[in-house]
């Protein structure tokens, strides 16, 4: 029996790293067109499974690259950060990936730098001629946004900048249920005795950030509990994002308050973790004086001691509703702007059992 062809071997056949190789052959993170198309004239020729029915000679008409395709076939990526397997965006694109492919899509992901916001430009390696639809994620500078959708290209945003709620990007946000998870943990704190609540994280970085902040402040009043200001920590638009910095100022605020909340609430699991260590610090314990709940079910979020509690994001619904959407904008362009909102589930986690 022929010994199965695997990704280690094409790269040590190319003098390649097994990670470039995988990224290539499943069209995933940024990668040089001529090395893709490298790799994948390696993989036909050797027989890896996934193109064991290509023929070599006919490899180019096959794959369809960008530059070589006939017709608008790419749907082209935009992000200002790298997105690893912890960012939400993570599943809901390998879902969304599964189901472009059976429709003769390739997705492209391209990286904007802090040089294209400045400057107001797309991406160099960005080809309007074969651009079927563009997924917009940690795209939260407004007037780049905008940019964005005057190409005339159906667009979706998954998550977008804060000033889309006053004024609506002429695009498809693709949004989580910021609310509700919110709601059932104040619900679920109360229960615990627990009735002064804070919020950490900068409600102005981005729509999802606000929502989030603002579904505290209805919980606070629909519950009618103590969600004083003086307990929150809401950052500034100027604040370094760098964990060295960030934790000192969290530790500053802190230290500040006249005394610790009960529970806090925060924008996501890096800012519940940041606040975690913190407290660490200046000896609180995180749950027994202290109760928090970040937002997305990170990794990070599972193996973090103690485990987080969190509000899981369901990365599966919101790529079947990126595929759909878009799907529906390529034959209707112009008829559907609006936001879209998945749902989300509470998990209670060690970090709030106290």
């Amino acid at each position: 029996m022929a010994k199965r062809v695997t990704i280690q071997d094409i790269a040590d056949a190319l003098g390649l790293s097994r990670n470039t190789v995988s990224k290539a052959i499943n069209n995933t993170g940024v990668l040089a067109e001529a090395t893709r198309k490298q790799v994948l004239t390696k993989a036909v020729e050797m027989g890896y499974k996934q193109f064991s029915y290509f023929k070599p000679e006919t490899l180019e008409q096959e794959i369809r690259l960008p530059e070589e395709a006939a017709g608008k076939t790419n749907i082209f990526l935009l992000t200002a950060k790298l997105l690893d397997n912890g960012h939400f965006a993570s599943s809901m694109l390998k879902t969304a990936n599964a189901m472009f492919e059976k429709q003769g899509l390739r997705l492209v992901i391209l990286q904007v730098t802090g040089a294209d916001i400045a400057a107001g430009q797309m991406p160099p390696t960005f080809d309007p001629a074969t651009a079927a639809a563009i997924i917009c994620v940690e795209i939260f500078d407004y007037d780049y946004a905008r940019m964005i959708c005057d190409q005339g290209i159906p667009t979706v945003f998954a998550d977008a900048p804060v000033q889309n709620i006053i004024r609506p990007l002429p695009a498809v946000v693709l949004q989580m249920n910021n609310r509700s998870g919110i709601y059932q943990f104040m619900d679920y704190c109360l229960q615990k005795g627990r009735t002064r609540f804070g919020f950490v994280g900068n409600y102005r970085h981005c729509q999802s950030f606000y929502e989030r902040y603002t579904a505290f402040q209805n919980a606070a009043a629909f519950y009618q509990v103590d969600a004083d200001p003086v307990f929150s920590v809401l950052g500034e638009d100027s604040l370094p994002h760098d964990l060295y910095s960030y934790r000192e100022y969290l530790r500053q605020e802190f230290a500040s308050m006249p005394s610790l909340p009960q529970v806090l609430i925060c924008a996501n699991d890096y800012v519940a973790i940041d606040a975690c260590e913190v407290l660490k610090q200046l000896g609180s314990r995180v749950p027994d004086d202290v109760l928090v709940c970040g937002f997305d079910d990170s990794q990070r979020s599972r193996y973090y001691e103690p485990r987080l509690t969190t509000i899981r994001i369901n990365g599966d619904l919101m790529g079947q509703l990126l595929a759909d959407t878009i799907s529906h904008l390529s034959q209707n362009q112009a008829t559907l702007y609006t936001t879209l909102y998945a749902d989300c589930k509470l998990l209670l986690r060690e970090s709030s059992e106290a």
